[in-house]
């Protein structure tokens, strides 16, 4: 069997379609030309080489080289011409060439001459530019793809947030409007009183008429002339002896005995102002303070309404309008003057911190009322806590604590949860007590709301009212004074204790005091209704009943 090389295979299966099948030839152009001729002689190839029989084939180009093959045993002739731009393919021998034929002539066609510089022969493909092909979409059905977990990062712990520490609400400055008299003042009030009381005096001696001529009558009238000259005060006492005289003696008086009694407390009045204004004033000057408890308070009409002045040795004038006369009346000024007035020391001020206040966990106590150190143990840790300390321990765990009784009374063992715990004496010697905390802020003396702030959160009590607090650990109490300066803090380590607030006898600002520094009968009670007063009013409501007496 004779191989024919691949290049060769395949053009003599292109030839072979072509040759029998002359309508794909036309449309590929591969056979073609510009008319046939047999037994002709190619010359005119500036480039060329030729050669030919009957039938042969020729190639013109612009480079110009022709060639004729003879086909062979095709009894009509194989005429074939293929051109460069052939166009058309054409056989007029009628009958399909056999292969012994075709093939040498194809290889005798393709094949240059030696030493012929002429290329192969040549073709154009039309350019034929095809429709896109039409692709029918396909339905792709969606895939799920489970989402990838996202490792979460979580945050570390943080320590607990500090607590925000609230401010104490301003109270109203409670404006007393006492003001020290001055030296001048002083000098000049006291001529006046000095004045009046000895005028006084003189129309009490006009009205008795000749009973002021009896000499017993005549002694006392002169007893009471001496005490207003030196400054003392005239007593009820001393006009009760002269009454008695005037009744037993001879002749009658130009007075009734009302006008006698009116004139008498004229006359009381002036001389206990006369007294009040006779204190040297002091060299120092006055420091105004309050009085606190019964006091001497001087009723002026030449002075306005609620103006109070404070005089030396503790007095206070108060002016009353124009209503009355000057008189002298032993009041309580916080009476006087409408409003609470503290007595004796106010609560102590504590140093604690707000933020360092206990609030959780277990807090022991050692009352100072023990007056000796106690030995104990907690977490297997030996302690000694001296009297009036605590120890503070952290709500972080449970707490066993364990200490002797004393005086072979054994050992005692607690587990303790969250509160206070105080240590105290008991039937079987040492022993620990949980402890509770109450406050009572009593504001039923006060024309005021007072505001305060109890371990961190905002508090009222009306005028007129009490508030009660509970808490297992001790109460801190906080609140404005009414200067506008640093607020007071107040801790409350008792199991229940009454704070009434009152104004300070040294400052004049608002002050918490026990309850226990007031008589029981001056502490009010829950459904007390407050003083419906203002400063100075009081004076004259007291100078109203003095006059009717």
């Amino acid at each position: 069997m004779i191989r024919l090389p691949a290049a060769l295979g395949f053009l003599l299966t292109l030839t072979l379609g072509l040759v029998w099948s002359e309508p794909a030839a036309a449309q590929w152009g591969l056979f073609g030309g510009q008319g046939q001729q047999q037994n002709q002689q190619n010359n005119n190839n500036n480039n060329g080489w030729g050669g030919g029989n009957q039938n042969n084939r020729q190639f013109n180009n612009n480079n110009g080289w022709n060639g004729q093959y003879n086909s062979g045993g095709c009894s009509g002739g194989l005429h074939r011409r293929m051109s460069y731009n052939a166009n058309k393919a054409q056989c007029n021998c009628g009958n399909p060439p056999g292969l012994e034929t075709l093939i040498p002539g194809l290889i005798q066609a393709l094949t240059p001459p030696p030493g012929s510089n002429n290329p192969p022969p040549q073709y154009d493909r039309p350019q034929y530019n095809r429709p896109p092909r039409y692709t029918e979409p396909r339905y792709v059905e969606p895939r799920y793809v489970a989402p990838r977990p996202v490792p979460q990062v979580k945050p570390k712990a943080n320590k607990k947030a500090p607590e925000k520490v609230v401010s104490s609400r301003k109270n109203a400055k409670f404006n007393l409007g006492i003001v020290p008299i001055s030296p001048a003042q002083h000098s000049l009030a006291q001529q006046l009183t000095q004045v009046q009381s000895e005028k006084a005096a003189s129309d009490m001696t006009n009205m008795l008429g000749n009973a002021a001529n009896d000499p017993q009558v005549a002694a006392q009238l002169d007893v009471i002339e001496q005490k207003i000259a030196s400054g003392q005060a005239v007593t009820q006492q001393d006009i009760d002896t002269l009454k008695g005289l005037v009744a037993n003696a001879g002749g009658g008086t130009n007075a009734t005995a009302a006008e006698l009694d009116t004139q008498a407390g004229k006359l009381i009045g002036l001389s206990e102002a006369n007294a009040a204004l006779s204190t040297p004033f002091p060299p120092g000057g006055i420091i105004t303070t309050i009085p606190t408890g019964p006091a001497n308070v001087v009723f002026m009409p030449g002075m306005p309404a609620e103006e109070v002045v404070m005089l030396p040795g503790g007095a206070v004038m108060v002016g009353t309008g124009g209503e009355g006369s000057i008189g002298v009346e032993s009041a309580d000024l916080g009476d006087v003057l409408g409003l609470p007035v503290g007595v004796g020391e106010p609560v102590p001020e504590s140093d604690e911190e707000v933020a360092k206040r206990v609030k959780s966990g277990v807090l022991l106590l050692n009352p100072a009322e023990n007056e000796v150190p106690i030995e104990y143990v907690v977490a297997n840790h030996n302690y000694t806590m001296q009297s009036g300390f605590s120890q503070t321990l952290p709500d972080t765990q449970s707490w066993v604590i364990s200490f002797d009784r004393g005086e072979g009374q054994g050992e005692a063992k607690y587990t303790l949860a969250s509160g206070s715990y105080a240590f105290g004496s008991s039937e079987r010697g040492w022993d620990l007590f949980a402890r509770k905390f109450k406050v009572t802020i009593d504001n039923s003396r006060s024309e005021d709301p007072f505001l305060y702030v109890v371990d961190n959160t905002h508090a009222e009590v009306p005028a007129g009212e009490t508030k009660t607090h509970n808490s297992n650990y001790p109460i801190l109490v906080r609140f404005d004074r009414g200067d506008g300066g640093k607020e007071a803090k107040k801790r409350i380590s008792r199991d229940a204790t009454t704070l009434i607030v009152a104004v300070s006898p040294s400052d004049g600002f608002w002050d918490l005091f026990p309850a226990d520094n007031f008589d029981p009968a001056d502490v009010a009670q829950q459904a007390d209704e407050p003083r419906k007063t203002k400063p100075g009013r009081r004076a004259a409501d007291l100078l109203k009943a003095r006059e009717k007496r």
